[in-house]
């Protein structure tokens, strides 16, 4: 999966992370009550790399990622983020694959800072990494973590 990422992976990888986000974030809804508008976006970096500029290994290493998450996302998603390990499975030129993955779950409020700060992350991770694409999937949500 290192440069691609199947709509059906992306689906379901979503569908499992937004229902351990809702399960743990997300609040019903009560008659005549205003809810913040929330987003939950999840992120899904793919580690399988070949060649991304680090000859000595094909993928990014879990030190690699630590200082990533360390330098990255606790600077541009101050506010929290959930991480989990994934196995994404895709198909390149008909030849079934797999590939560990980082998955990456924000929920923020809609139109903050946190978007921009969702946007630098995948930036970093695709240049730093030599990544083609980062996989973001972002649903509307009502969450008590919303300010």
């Amino acid at each position: 999966m290192g440069s691609r990422l199947t709509c059906g992976l992306a689906t379901a990888a979503a569908l499992v992370a937004l229902s351990i986000v809702g399960s743990a974030c997300v609040r019903p809804a009560r008659v005549g009550q205003t809810e913040p508008h929330c987003v939950s976006e999840a992120l899904f970096f793919g580690r399988n790399i070949p060649g991304a500029g680090r000859p000595d290994s094909a993928e990014v290493s879990a030190a690699e990622w630590r200082q990533f998450a360390d330098d990255v996302l606790s600077r541009w998603l101050p506010s929290g983020s959930t991480t989990m390990d994934g196995e994404g499975r895709y198909s390149d030129g008909g030849r079934p694959m797999t590939e560990s993955t980082k998955v990456v779950i924000v929920v923020h409020a809609a139109g903050t800072a946190a978007a921009a700060g969702v946007d630098s992350v995948i930036a970093i991770y695709r240049r730093r990494f030599k990544q083609q694409t980062v996989g973001r999937v972002t649903s509307s949500v009502s969450s008590t973590l919303c300010p």
